[in-house]
């Protein structure tokens, strides 16, 4: 195959597009050029926004050995006639059977590189380029494309970092973003058939909740019979593509005028598709989601939804900062570590995005520890974002620094801050110098951690709010499940309550032998527990009302009673049993979501980051808000686990405690 010789372009001033040739039939060859254009009169043109490597949620590597020799299922018809077929994962993707090869990339299979003819010559890409540009094409005029494999060229290092830093810039100036979903998507007529169904319904689920007594959209929602025998399986299976956990993603729909999403010859709008899944989420009818394993698109797209409105109201709308949408972009994926940065770039404003520089020959460890170097210039709020990792980065950054590859499953206080009262460190100002991977901090080492609560079930990749059910066919299964007359906010709660708590009962008991270890209880050390279960604030932020401990008390009473059944049945729970329930179960949630609770050596409880262990010291840094966990090495130095709370010292009463140097490694 020939190599292909790019057209330098003008540094900064130009880029290129693809100029896609029409074709009447989709396996028709493909045939393109590249013409290079200014970036200050760009003709029209679409961008394009895919995954380059793999469109499944779930590729081949990342499946086990024991899964690919698993046998597996597959039924395919010849006219009535059904054909049974038990298949190994290879024995599927080596199949002549076109259905079975589909069904064999639906599930992640690999496919071959294509090849295309670009300006007369024989150019490879990757398989799902290939497929969007086949689905790209016209079958009567030519069409120009943005495409970033093709329109830089990819060995040209110095290119790469310009127009990395011009992404959000040219999918700005795009007609129109194509979001590529794949060509193997399971289903998707039914799985549009979903949304069709839900654009219908909405002005009457609205409408039903104006006109139920206390009622609500998702009473409406949950007693409607399409909405209980639609195809929610294959949504969510369409939900669960690749795209939505690529980092990239993000800036490209933000920017964009308008976006359409492409799933093999099916199309949508963006505003539409989005509308609508943030509709769910916003009402909390997305239960069925639930059941089918989905919801991690929904905080990309509620990402997207966001920052979409603060860049088109940029003149009266801040938009974030860079630690902050790397901490909310954490889940997502990137092909190298460094582009958890560069990816995000077009998402911040143009002055803090000029202070990163873009170069693909540095090291990810190092631009990490230049962003937190620069943060800690501003504040100690990138301290709270450091997260001890349950397995060993491959980056092996200073703990003092974030790992942007690594998940952070607690909420950080600097993002609670309106919902959390913390004054640790009184009127402190930090003091801090830096040596090479030392950071050396001034504060006091207040307490040390006895136990730790080892069984609450900390679930990774969640977020709050997130119902699991034990029986999700309850509500939506009509054929197999009787089901009850009308569903309520209510009913659904205690379904809730009846699977989360179920969960909850070993580790809360637990906490509460770790708070008491010899049994026994004063009316000061209940006080302590109860706040510490609410970090002594209410959702709001302001000090938590005396009358809580009876919410605490109906919580503990909820989790407790569901070991023998009852907290399903409601006739032995009233109204304001269930008020006070979720009233604290709302306070616990939002400030103690995946941490652990602990008791101190010095008889404080507390909420420790998931990898806490006894033997920890919980410290307070000057000019921090809340404590932290840090953990002595055999050097004499500390490493840091992440941000706490420690009833008792929350608003400086630890103040008086020596003050000490706290080297960090």
């Amino acid at each position: 195959m020939s190599t292909y010789n790019y057209h330098e372009l003008a540094a900064g001033e130009e880029t290129r597009l693809v100029r896609l040739k029409p074709a009447k039939e989709l396996k028709d060859e493909l045939v393109c050029e590249l013409i290079n254009v200014s970036l200050d009169s760009m003709p029209e043109f679409d961008a394009l926004s895919y995954v380059w490597k793999n469109s499944a949620h779930r590729t081949t590597d990342e499946m086990t050995e024991e899964e690919k020799e698993r046998k597996c299922s597959a039924v395919t018809y010849d006219g009535e006639n059904a054909i049974n077929y038990s298949l190994t994962w290879e024995e599927l993707g080596r199949s002549e059977v076109d259905e079975l090869c589909g069904m064999y990339y639906q599930l992640g299979g690999e496919r071959a590189d294509g090849t295309i003819l670009l300006d007369g010559y024989a150019f490879k890409v990757g398989f799902e380029l290939e497929e969007a540009m086949r689905r790209l094409r016209y079958d009567d005029r030519d069409r120009l494309v943005w495409i970033d494999a093709l329109c830089i060229n990819q060995t040209d290092m110095i290119e790469r970092n310009v127009h990395v830093k011009k992404m959000g810039q040219i999918y700005g100036l795009a007609d129109t973003v194509v979001i590529w979903l794949g060509e193997y998507v399971p289903e998707p007529h039914l799985a549009l058939g979903v949304l069709d169904l839900l654009n219908k319904k909405l002005p009457a689920f609205i409408s039903a909740a104006e006109q139920i007594a206390h009622g609500s959209v998702k009473d409406a929602f949950l007693n409607d019979r399409d909405i209980r025998k639609a195809y929610w399986d294959q949504f969510a299976q369409f939900l669960r593509r690749a795209w939505f956990n690529r980092v990239w993603v993000l800036q490209e729909v933000v920017n964009a005028k308008t976006a359409v999403v492409y799933a093999a010859h099916f199309q949508l709008t963006w505003d539409y598709f989005s509308g609508i899944i943030n509709w769910l989420r916003e009402n909390g009818c997305e239960t069925p989601l639930l059941a089918g394993g989905s919801l991690a698109c929904i905080p990309t797209i509620q990402m997207i939804i966001r920052l979409s409105h603060l860049k088109k109201n940029a003149k009266t709308c801040r938009l974030p900062r860079l630690i902050d949408i790397l901490q909310d972009s954490r889940s997502t994926k990137s092909t190298y570590p460094i582009d958890k940065v560069y990816g995000v770039l077009g998402l911040i404003s143009e002055q803090e995005a000029s202070t990163i520089e873009v170069d693909y020959n540095l090291d990810a460890r190092e631009l990490y520890t230049k962003i937190a170097t620069a943060e800690l210039m501003k504040g100690l709020d990138v301290l709270g974002f450091c997260t001890k990792p349950e397995k060993p980065s491959d980056l092996s950054c200073p703990s003092w620094v974030p790992d942007w590859t690594q998940q952070c499953y607690h909420f950080p206080f600097s993002r609670l801050r309106s919902r959390v009262r913390g004054r640790a460190a009184g009127d402190s100002v930090p003091r801090f110098q830096i040596e090479g991977k030392i950071l050396e901090i001034t504060g006091r080492i207040v307490d040390t951690i006895e136990a730790v609560e080892p069984y609450r079930e900390i679930p990774k990749g969640s977020k709050p709010g997130e119902l699991k059910l034990n029986n999700p066919e309850r509500f939506f299964n009509t054929e197999t499940v009787e089901k009850p007359e009308r569903f309520s906010v209510e009913t659904m709660f205690l379904d809730h309550l009846g699977n989360y708590y179920a969960l909850s009962i070993r580790w809360l008991q637990s906490a509460i032998s770790i708070a008491f270890p010899t049994g026994e209880m004063t009316e000061d050390s209940y006080d302590a527990l109860w706040r510490t279960f609410c970090w002594n604030t209410t959702t709001k932020g302001t000090p938590i009302p005396d009358d809580y401990v009876d919410y605490f008390s109906a919580w503990v009473k909820a989790i407790i009673q569901t070991e023998d059944g009852t907290m399903l049945d409601t006739v032995k729970w009233t109204a304001e049993d269930i008020l006070r329930t979720r009233r604290f179960d709302e306070v616990f949630g939002t400030k103690c979501f995946n941490r652990r609770f602990y008791r101190s050596e010095e008889g404080r409880f507390g909420w420790c980051p998931d990898q806490s262990t006894a033997g920890d010291k919980v410290c307070i840094l000057n000019g921090a808000p809340v404590p932290f966990v840090i953990r002595p090495t055999e050097s004499g130095s500390f490493e840091l686990i992440g941000d706490a709370y420690l009833h008792g010292i929350m608003d400086g009463e630890a103040m008086d405690l020596e003050e000490v140097g706290i080297r960090l490694v």
